[in-house]
Formats: structure tokens, sequence, C-alpha cells
């Protein structure tokens, strides 16, 4: 019994063998990348519930992630007992609703574990572990349970002469308990980590609506006499900002529920880079009509690139707005590109607030923000969806920073020379 328990535990540290169930491309494609990069075999992914039982049989995966909410005549939960009867296997669901009435549901299918959308690589790497070490402590309990009835069964002598090695089971069966329990509590942790985020979100609503209404209400009191062209102008200001900022964190939740690609369409387009920038550049500017304006560079890039114009243009949007956001009014602000054999490589200059350096390694984190940021509005999602994006585009997002003296922000597309051309430099 030693020896099995060893065995379980080495197993935790080695590759695991995942089948993705998942029916939306994009999710599963992203997916599939978090995992081979935490160091998993994806050994399949089934866009149906079929398809997936059979991969099932032919490929015995040591786990499964299955999306809940499977828009087939099977759902995850139809899946995973067709497959759990057949074999031994581990179970995350993945879903993108949170309500009571899901969780619940979920709940009563007794899975492994869950993960709600939109993931991170942070969060996926946990619950893998959380599950996989709570399924193998289950094995060691479950076999332990079989060996123990056994014994019962034997005779006086038999159980003499096992006296010993039954002591060393049930020490291991305890400690397999303490483990589960630990367990268990982690997979707690995440789940209320998860409602406090959601409750960030809903402030975020409803701060920005409140603001709304209640300026348009002052306005209209305000027009029912004299006009005060001051006053209102005050109160308009403040409808634009707020609606401004609505409108930002609806744009990323709804980039953060297409999980990108979907959103962007499922192929490439070719765009002109300068007049791409330069849209983008005079987009930002309009919002932050008081900031400087975007000094733009270009140096030896193509004229055109192909590309997921949808995502590389949110990925511009949100740094070019960082620049301008975290920096003072009128501090200058500059966006280089420039063209490299295999790549182009986008510059964001701020002299602003800069990045303290205790808060710089958790910078691409969801909802996760800076703590020199207090007076700034903001929810934390920008630089989580952009670093995504950036993965999906096969690209590399990086940073130096320093407090008060500003922050520079690379981005380094790769690019197809077969869809570039080349163009003088600006």
């Amino acid at each position: 019994m030693v020896r099995e328990s060893s065995t379980d535990k080495k197993a935790l540290q080695t590759t695991t063998e995942i089948l993705i169930v998942e029916d939306d491309i994009v999710a599963a494609t992203l997916l599939k990348k978090t995992l081979i990069d935490l160091g998993h075999s994806v050994v399949g992914v089934a866009m149906e519930g079929r398809r997936a039982i059979q991969m099932a049989r032919e490929t015995r995966p040591q786990l499964m992630m299955v999306d809940y909410q499977l828009e087939d005549d099977l759902n995850g939960a139809d899946v995973t007992r067709q497959v759990m009867e057949e074999q031994s296997v581990a179970v995350i669901y993945v879903t993108s609703k949170s309500d009571k009435e899901t969780l619940d549901s979920i709940a009563q299918t007794n899975p492994n574990g869950y993960i709600l959308k939109p993931f991170n690589r942070k969060e996926i790497g946990m619950v893998i572990n959380t599950v996989l070490e709570k399924f193998n402590q289950q094995k060691i309990l479950n076999s332990l349970n079989e060996e123990l009835g056994i014994k019962v069964e034997m005779t006086k002598e038999d159980l003499k002469n096992s006296l010993e090695k039954l002591q060393i089971e049930v020490e291991l069966r305890k400690e397999a308990e303490i483990r589960l329990k630990e367990a268990l509590k982690r997979e707690k942790e995440f789940s209320d980590i998860k409602s406090r985020l959601a409750a960030s979100i809903s402030h975020e609503f409803k701060t920005p609506l409140t603001s709304i209404l209640s300026s348009t209400q002052i306005l209209q009191m305000r027009n029912e006499g004299s006009e005060n062209e001051q006053a209102n102008a005050k109160h308009l200001m403040r409808i634009e900002e707020s609606t401004i900022h609505l409108k930002k964190i609806l744009s990323n939740i709804l980039f953060i529920e297409n999980s990108g690609l979907e959103g962007a369409g499922n192929s490439e387009t070719i765009i002109e880079i300068e007049d791409f920038v330069r849209s983008v550049i005079s987009e930002v500017s309009n919002e932050y009509s008081q900031s400087s304006p975007v000094t733009l560079n270009i140096h030896n890039a193509p004229e055109t690139i192909s590309t997921y114009s949808e995502l590389l243009k949110q990925i511009l949007i949100n740094l070019t707005s960082n620049a301008l956001k975290y920096s003072p009014k009128k501090s200058p602000v500059a966006v280089n590109v420039t063209g490299k054999k295999d790549e182009l490589i986008f510059e964001f200059i701020d002299q602003g607030i800069g990045i303290p350096k205790e808060d710089q390694q958790h910078l691409f984190q969801y909802f996760f923000r800076a703590k020199n940021t207090d007076t700034i509005s903001g929810n934390g999602l920008g630089l989580a969806i952009t670093k995504n994006f950036a993965t999906i585009l096969n690209a590399d997002l990086t940073f130096v920073s320093a407090q008060n003296k500003g922050t520079t922000f690379v981005l380094c597309l790769p690019i197809k020379d077969k869809h570039s051309r080349k163009s003088r430099s600006r």
C-alpha cells in the first residue's frame, strides 16, 4: 500500500492526458494551448457529445474538461455519466454561468471540479492540481475500503498476521482523508474568489449608471426654467465620462464572453498598417480630449499585413488608452511601429504614474489594479484581455516601468511575408 501511495503522488507531478469536450472552437483552442503550456498532454478535442464518448473509449484519458452547456442532444452531464460508466476518469466542468441554479445543477452531477469562463492559466493550473489530487486520494480511499472489506473475511489467524500491515493502511487512510479535506477547502476558496469578482463587476456597473441617471435628472430640472450653459456643460461632461467608462466595461466583458476570435471572425483580413493605427489613435484620443495628442512614429513597417484585425484593434486601443489614462494632462505619449524581417513591433511609451515594482508580477491578472490607481476609474480587465488576445495572435506582450517615471509596453507581432508589402519609413 505504501508503494501505491508513492506512485499516486508521482502521477501528480507528471504530464496529465486530458480530453477536451467543447463545442466552441475558439474556447477549445485557447484551452488546449493553455493546457499544453502548463505541461499537460491533450489527447483530443471533441465538439459534440457522442464523439466525446467515442474518443474517451479510444484515448482512455486521465482527465476530461467538459463544457457543461453543450449545444447538442447530449449535454455535458450526459457525456460524463456515460463515460464514467465505462472507465475511471476525473471530470472538470467548464461553464460560463455562475448563477445559483447552474451551480446547483452542476453539483448534482457530482463532478470532481468546475471552472467558470473566462479562465486564466493560473486558475486552470490550480484547479487541475486540486482535482487530480482529490481524485487520486479518493482512489486510494476506495482501494483501502475494498481491501479492508476483504480482510474482514479472513480467519483470525490471518488477521493476527496482517495486524501490522492493517495499522499502516489505517494511517494511510487518515492521511488521505486529511489531504482530501484540504483539497475541498482550496476548491471552496476558489469559488469564493469567483463570487467576490462577480460582486466587483456588479459594483462597476452600478456606479456609472447612478451617475448618468442623477446628472440627467439635474439637467432636466435646470432646463425647465432658464438655460445655464456652464452648469449644463458640467453635467454633460459627467454623463460623457460615465458613459465612456460603462462602454469600456461592457466592451471588455463582451470580449471575454466571446473568447476573442468568435467576435473577430474565423479568418484573417489584410489591413493597411498606417491607416489602421492612425484610426485607433484617433478613436482613443477623442475619448481623452483633454490629453495631449499622441505622436505616431512608423519605421520600416510593411504597408499591409494579414491578421485578426478586431483582436489587434482591441489590443492597440487598450494599450493606447492606458498610456493616456495614467499620464498627467499634456504629458507626451508616443506610439512607435517598427518592422523587422518576420515581426512588427509596437511600442506604447508614456511618462505617467508608472507601475509599482511589487505590483508588476500581477499586472496581467483579471481584476487586478496597481495600488497607485485608486483615484483613477477602472476595473482591472483591460490588460488581462490584452494579454490573452496577444497569446491568440502568437504575439509577445512585455513592459518596463518605474513608479512616477512612466511605462513602455512592447507588442511583438509575428507577420507573414507573403501577406505584407514593404513601405517607406514615416
